[in-house]
């Protein structure tokens, strides 16, 4: 995927490939060397619908201060006129013609002027401040910032009052795939919707299919009681923000027009659901579908591009499973560090598609990588549902599962080098205290423990937290910073609230094992030279993200 930009160039933050460039800014860059003198967001408002008028959170810019004009001091006396030369006082501003008196007037006026020119400094950044020196402001010493310097202040540095709030920089800018279903035309007749069978969870799933060819475009999920929408907006933004994007599915909110949602009203009023809950909950929907379409509150959901070369990964989508797992030990402090041996994850599916015996090969060193980042951010999301059977996923690296034989009169798939892959990230951000954290701990089940971390995403969070809350600084954070930062990251209000309080939880974890262990809870693991290049599309038409 190509990355979405923080906007002065959230490409600054990273250069890894697949999905989004992300777009965030800031590092301390100290003071600027000038030997002058110098002195110590709503997104969901900025909505860009599809043709039809259906709305994805948009973006913004920055705006910078030019230096404002170098004062020049004016003259004596008053100005003489040519031809007025014999009524010219002494002392009077000459001008060219003129002959009298007014001439010396004239000259000594210039000199005066030049000198104070000349006594004008020039100013690398900010304005002349009328004694000799240069007024810096702090919107000045942003300004003149690179982006990479500002992609580095948001990054790691502390709040410096000597540079201010960044608040204007925490802009999030769409990324190749957010912008792919962005553009999907959802009213008209060029796309239609089904409905996902019963076994897809407790939320209201359908698909967005293209009328012509039928190839499956995206996935459209609506808010229960149990999923909630920012919490899937923020798993694919942090995820984007820290670094293991290729680890979620890109995901964007979706405010449908009317004829998007008449389309959708009317494909949920043919179906029914033979379990009562699930049935309960696509009445809901069509009731709020109703609302909104009588102009009451409005309907709002989720859109996920349509994924191939997928399954849920048995092994590593139940807790005791995962606990007992080789991969385990390099995600302990005594164990030894992950190398480049082969791991085979085995799943045979008899419910999700295709069925069949699944087979993902994973080096050490990627499996463990994954796996610590995907524990971790399940605890600063405070997520409840990963370990409920399929919401673990491995995915092909291309995107592409193969079929090589048969096994037992099923098919099996070979998917060659892959990633994990969360595809339900909606039951989290709720209460102050989430399974993500405990599972994070060894708390629920001690084989889940994590003890060994990515120090590059670790730094990342680290950076936010400074950022947003003044951990680890002696300058608090700019409350209208905090609020635009969190925005970026998909949530506002209690929501940013929730998140902050489980990332907090999770570093304080984490401060303590490094405080006891030092070094030997980042993981070091032995890599090929290059991880190589993933593909810039997935191919489509087999299985739903969820």
């Amino acid at each position: 995927m190509t990355r979405s930009r923080i906007v002065l160039s959230r490409h600054a933050l990273r250069t890894r490939s697949l999905v989004p460039t992300l777009l965030v800014a800031l590092l301390a860059l100290g003071g600027v060397a000038c030997g002058c003198a110098s002195s110590g967001a709503a997104e969901r408002a900025a909505a860009a619908g599809e043709a039809s008028g259906d709305g994805v959170h948009g973006s913004g810019g920055v705006e910078g201060t030019a230096p404002a004009d170098a004062h020049v001091a004016s003259g004596g006396g008053g100005g003489g006129v040519a031809g007025e030369d014999d009524r010219a006082a002494d002392g009077a501003g000459g001008v060219v013609g003129s002959d009298g008196p007014g001439e010396i007037g004239a000259d000594a006026d210039a000199e005066q002027v030049a000198a104070e020119e000349a006594a004008e400094p020039e100013c690398p950044i900010g304005t002349p401040d009328g004694h000799g020196g240069c007024f810096v402001s702090p919107e000045d010493r942003r300004t003149a910032l690179s982006d990479e310097a500002v992609a580095e202040h948001l990054r790691g540095a502390c709040p410096d009052p000597e540079y201010g709030s960044f608040a204007d920089a925490w802009t999030w800018v769409p990324g190749s795939w957010e912008q792919a279903v962005h553009d999907i035309d959802m009213a008209s007749e060029a796309t239609f919707t089904d409905l996902l069978s019963e076994f897809e969870g407790t939320s209201i799933i359908w698909r967005v299919r293209d009328a012509e060819t039928r190839t499956s475009l995206a996935a459209v999920k609506t808010n229960t009681s149990n999923n909630r929408l920012e919490a899937e907006v923020y798993a694919w933004r942090i995820s984007e923000f820290l670094g293991f994007d290729e680890l979620v599915t890109p995901t964007i909110y979706w405010t449908p027009s009317v004829p998007s949602m008449r389309k959708v009203r009317d494909m949920l009023a043919r179906v029914t659901y033979r379990d009562a809950d699930k049935e309960a909950r696509r009445q809901r929907v069509i009731r709020a579908l109703d609302t909104a379409m009588a102009g009451g509150t409005p309907f709002e959901a989720v859109v996920k591009p349509w994924l191939t070369g997928f399954i849920p990964s048995v092994t590593m989508g139940r807790r005791e499973n995962m606990a007992e797992h080789r991969v385990m030990q390099f995600l302990r402090v005594g164990g030894p560090q992950p190398g480049t041996e082969n791991i085979r994850l085995t799943t045979i599916s008899r419910l999700n598609t295709p069925h069949g015996t699944h087979r993902a090969d994973f080096e050490e060193w990627r499996l463990a990588t994954d796996l610590s980042n995907l524990l971790l951010m399940d605890a600063i999301m405070g997520q409840n549902d990963r370990f409920a059977g399929g919401n673990l996923h491995m995915r092909s690296e291309a995107w592409h599962r193969e079929e090589v034989g048969t096994a037992r009169n099923l098919p099996i798939f070979a998917y060659g080098p892959s990633r994990l892959l969360a595809l339900d990230n909606g039951a989290a951000l709720r209460g102050t205290h989430g399974s993500g954290l405990n599972d994070l701990q060894g708390r629920n089940l001690a084989g889940t423990r994590v003890e060994r971390f990515d120090r590059d995403v670790v730094e990342r969070l680290r950076g936010l937290a400074r950022r947003t809350t003044g951990r680890y600084c002696d300058t608090e954070p700019f409350a209208d910073e905090r609020e635009a930062a969190w925005l970026y990251l998909g949530l506002d209000g209690a929501w940013a609230d929730r998140a902050e309080n489980f990332m907090l939880q999770t570093l304080d974890y984490i401060d303590q094992l490094e405080a006891r262990h030092g070094d030997r809870i980042w993981l070091r693991p032995r890599r090929p030279e290059s991880d190589g290049e993933e593909p810039a599309v997935a191919p489509s038409g087999e299985a739903v993200a969820e």
